[in-house]
């Protein structure tokens, strides 16, 4: 009979020396959701920039926004909802090594294959039908946030608390533009690590409080994009739709399988290094060296999920040469 998992014993497991351990032995599963978000920040780049060569111009661009959305307008009580879409950032890093220590690691690569595989399918999505917010709706937000169609510092209207918040919301809108929203990346991610708690027929209250909490952070995230003005129901909605179809694929083809299996062989090539260097110089430099390569790799992704959260889009010099925000006003 299978031993019955435990999540308050796999807990014991990574705490004081017995984590640092598991650290060095699982390195790239350490670094994996870095990587999983980097690339969903690459790929959302480098789709925008082939949309923005294949389409002439935003008006080019799918509207998916319902009319009744139009009647949501950016105030001071829907420019709360930011500070949690902003906070998704750090739940994306942090939810992984608890779906790790909870659930195991069978259940960590499935979620991470499953992320993967949802953000190849939307990458062609954004380069083939791209979609863009209701003119009218940016430009309500626009005016909001920085008090007129050309300015691009927040109204100095926003004052004490509601001007961090609009401040927050000056460097989404500022640093991005409202086109390929559908599928939505943040509902996609939040909602796929949810699946990774909805394991039926488990009785531990932990596994229960973590479900709801996820579910409950899920439907917040869903709720903020769609309050700062970011996406549409829609895009929501295929989202979630594309997240769970992508759970359920990877479960297929098993992939998750492949994912942990390339990772445990970087994970001993790393280990083995050591040891290997001792018995051949040669084949430890070629270790050394691919380590390198994919750790400079990875610093590149990080980059991309990182920096251009402060920053803006790194690319973004290059798309405004040829459109910019006042292209989207109508």
């Amino acid at each position: 009979m299978a031993k019955e998992f435990n999540p308050h014993s796999q807990l014991e497991r990574y705490t004081g020396k017995n984590f640092i351990v598991w650290v060095r032995r699982n390195i790239i599963a350490v670094i994996l959701p870095a990587l999983l978000l980097g690339c969903q920040r690459f790929f959302y780049v480098l789709a925008r920039l082939i949309s923005h060569k294949v389409f002439h111009s935003p008006s080019d661009f799918i509207i998916v926004a319902l009319p009744w959305e139009r009647a949501i307008k950016l105030t001071n009580f829907t420019s709360l909802f930011i500070i949690p879409y902003y906070l998704s950032y750090l739940y994306w890093i942090v939810m992984p090594f608890v779906v790790w220590a909870t659930m195991g690691k069978r259940v960590f690569y499935n979620m991470c294959a499953a992320i993967l595989v949802v953000e190849l399918f939307s990458f062609i999505v954004w380069c083939f039908l791209p979609t863009r917010q209701d003119p009218e709706i940016y430009h309500q937000a626009w005016n909001q946030i920085f008090g007129s169609t050309t300015s691009t510092t927040v109204a100095s209207s926003h004052t004490g608390f509601w001007k961090f918040t609009y401040t927050l919301c000056g460097q989404v809108y500022g640093g991005d533009l409202p086109d390929n929203l559908n599928p939505s990346g943040h509902n996609f991610l939040t909602f796929i690590i949810f699946c990774a708690f909805a394991k039926p027929n488990d009785k531990h209250k932990m596994r229960w409080g973590l479900f709801s909490f996820s579910l409950a952070y899920y439907l917040l995230v869903a709720t903020s994009t769609i309050l700062v003005r970011q996406h549409a129901l829609i895009d929501v909605i295929f989202a979630t739709s594309l997240g769970l179809a992508g759970f359920h694929f990877q479960k297929l083809t098993k992939f998750g399988h492949g994912m942990q299996a390339i990772n445990e062989g970087v994970n001993n090539t790393i280990h083995n290094c050591r040891v290997e260097f001792k018995k051949s110089p040669k084949i430890a430099i070629t270790y050394i060296a691919t380590t390198i390569l994919f750790s400079a790799f990875i610093g590149f992704e990080i980059y991309f999920a990182f920096i251009s959260l402060f920053t803006g889009d790194p690319f973004k010099h290059l798309w405004d040469k040829q459109w910019n925000y006042l292209d989207y006003f109508h």
